[in-house]
């Protein structure tokens, strides 16, 4: 090897450097803007969730009111 071919590695493997610093800082912006918006994300899936709570609950509930409202309407007409 060459006294020209090391200086040529050297100068590659110093580019490479550089690239791989590049990257790590980018990858750490990104991380950075996602940390941000994660925990709105969670905050809206949480109300998301909460809303389908809330949801399947009166579904439930008006079941139960629609099977007493028609328990009295029965009872209703049979003492006419």
């Amino acid at each position: 090897m060459t006294p020209a071919d090391a200086q040529d590695i050297r100068a590659a493997i110093a580019e490479l450097r550089e690239a791989v610093a590049t990257v790590e800082k980018l990858q750490r912006e990104a991380n950075h803007r996602v940390g941000k918006l994660e925990g709105r994300v969670f905050e809206l899936e949480l109300w998301r969730a909460r809303w389908q709570g809330a949801a399947a609950t009166s579904r439930g509930a008006w079941l139960v009111v629609g099977g007493a409202a028609t328990a009295v309407a029965i009872e209703i007409f049979r003492n006419l």
